[in-house]
């Protein structure tokens, strides 16, 4: 897990899980996306290691998905719990997402 500290508040960052499944749908019917559970779920199977969630002071917060086709990537799925937005949740989980996807590169960006 890493650990972001921004404006005094914690973001904590780990890998997605299929039991965090039901965050994700809430957080995408919260801001109105069309996803479904299954699309979730094919994410956590295709490329566990590119799913992530975060937690803003220990309150599950965001969740992302990364896919990678050839050669581009996609980050996916960066639904902000409402209460959570503006205090910089989404950048640290994509700027998380960006460096696992680099590193599983061997370091290219």
């Amino acid at each position: 897990m890493t650990l972001v500290f921004e404006g005094g508040e914690i973001i904590r960052i780990g890998t997605m899980i299929h039991d965090d499944l039901p965050l994700g749908v809430r957080l995408k019917d919260d801001a109105g996306w069309n996803q479904t559970e299954a699309d979730w779920r094919r994410m956590l199977d295709v490329r566990p290691e590119g799913c992530f969630i975060a937690e803003l002071d220990r309150q599950p917060a965001d969740t992302t998905a990364t896919c990678v086709f050839d050669s581009i990537e996609w980050i996916a799925m960066v639904p902000v719990e409402k209460s959570a937005r503006g205090q910089g949740v989404g950048t640290r989980l994509i700027e998380v997402s960006v460096k696992e996807s680099a590193s599983l590169r061997g370091g290219q960006q």
